[in-house]
């Protein structure tokens, strides 16, 4: 679907009212991020609160009405995914009771996301279809990102120098890795509706075109804002596609790898590579503490763990510390984690790795281009997790809660490409 915008078109005009405002919200999210910090005139509010709130709230409205539905067996990952967001949830109630404020309330909005987007997309996924629609719709909102980032690319000065000895360029997005996210999140996607179309020749020509622009336009992208993460997990994410090509390629896949290794070594390691991981080597070697790695963040972690030792048992458990440090439920951990571990307990984050391992288990019984989908954003949350929270990100939350969903489904409604009755869940 992702080559053919009439189709899109088509798709998303028989959408449901609720799930029609939701996808249009997904198209104006990098506009949003764009203008993240502009206050609404008269209103001490800026734009990307609004939309926080309204996401919540169309989401929440879409979850109101009733309808005939048949009965669905629901899945273990579903039923582990419920036990987390419970525990969730909770904590982030009693956060908001007993620490009320405009800005807990939006950090609790935006950490229950994925809640209920999961809940929207279980009401509304219902084939494939509804799975290459959301991620079309999704990657057709990147279109923005990219023309914002071209323009300051050609027509700005927005070069700054960071903390780290970089010269990045500032493109006045939201957050440096949310917009690296997004390149990879891009990188998923095309890469899999090229395996998609693998049998078409047509849309293979397509889509192969695109694929390389995309690699072109995201490397670009990641050489200029210097986010280290991002950077691994996009070479980490090609040589997983690779694996997915036909044999008769590989010639021609190794040649490209020898080069893109090559062009790193000459042009980013010497410049770039040593000053974004000269304190992890230093601490590799000995040179500096532990507390230094990955820029400083493992002493945070220290410190907050250590803090949330000394809670009681049942508040380790079920993870109460929030009420005493709110922070600990947002971005402050750096580590999606020990945020998880924090806003959930010991418990929460049990159900939560169970969660991930049921979806990697079941991604083995879809076809090739669903399970390079599947195993890539798994990939792609579990590295990114450990030094960031993108459970919190609305890109994140958009594409992985959505191939979640489309798994959830019965085996015969996944390979179907049109919207048949919706079906009844047992449990919300």
């Amino acid at each position: 679907m992702i080559v053919s915008l009439s189709e899109w078109v088509s798709w998303l005009r028989t959408r449901p009212r609720f799930f029609k405002i939701f996808l249009l919200l997904i198209l104006i999210k990098p506009v949003i991020d764009i203008l993240w910090d502009i206050k609404i005139p008269a209103m001490p509010v800026t734009f990307l609160q609004i939309f926080g709130v309204s996401l919540a709230a169309i989401t929440c409205a879409s979850l109101l009405p009733r309808r005939p539905y048949r009965i669905e067996k629901e899945t273990l990952s579903h039923l582990f995914f419920l036990i987390w967001i419970a525990l969730q949830l909770m904590n982030e109630i009693l956060v908001v009771v007993f620490n009320f404020s405009l800005e807990i309330l939006g950090m609790s909005l935006k950490v229950a996301m994925p809640i209920y987007v999961y809940l929207l997309y279980r009401r509304y996924i219902f084939s494939r279809k509804d799975l290459d629609g959301i991620l079309t719709t999704f990657y057709f909102s990147l279109i923005i990102l990219v023309l914002n980032f071209v323009y300051h690319l050609l027509f700005t000065s927005g070069i700054v120098t960071s903390s780290r000895g970089l010269s990045r360029l500032e493109t006045g997005y939201a957050d440096i890795a949310g917009l690296g996210m997004a390149v990879n999140l891009s990188m998923l996607i095309v890469g899999y509706f090229l395996l998609q179309h693998s049998k078409n020749r047509l849309l293979y020509r397509r889509t192969i075109k695109l694929f390389y622009l995309n690699i072109a336009i995201g490397s670009l992208i990641l050489l200029n804002i210097y986010h280290a993460a991002s950077t691994i997990i996009f070479i980490v994410l090609l040589f997983l596609f690779w694996l997915y090509k036909p044999k008769q390629r590989m010639v021609f896949i190794f040649v490209l790898s020898i080069g893109l290794a090559y062009f790193i070594r000459t042009n980013v390691y010497e410049e770039r590579f040593n000053k974004l991981y000269a304190t992890d080597i230093s601490v590799i070697t000995g040179d500096k503490e532990s507390y230094q790695a990955f820029h400083g963040r493992v002493g945070r972690w220290q410190d907050q763990f250590a803090s949330f030792s000394q809670q009681s048992g049942l508040a380790q458990l079920v993870g109460l510390i929030g009420i005493d440090h709110p922070s600990f439920l947002g971005h402050h951990p750096h580590s999606d984690y020990l945020r998880i571990l924090y806003s959930a307990g010991y418990i929460g984050l049990f159900f939560y790795l169970l969660f991930l391992f049921t979806i990697f288990k079941r991604s083995f019984s879809v076809n090739k281009e669903q399970k390079f989908l599947l195993h890539g954003v798994l990939l792609f949350l579990t590295m990114q997790s450990i030094t960031l929270t993108p459970m919190t990100y609305h890109a994140v939350v958009f594409v992985f809660m959505a191939t979640v969903a489309w798994l959830q489904l019965p085996k015969h409604n996944r390979e179907l490409y049109f919207s048949p009755m919706p079906l009844k869940r047992k449990f919300i």
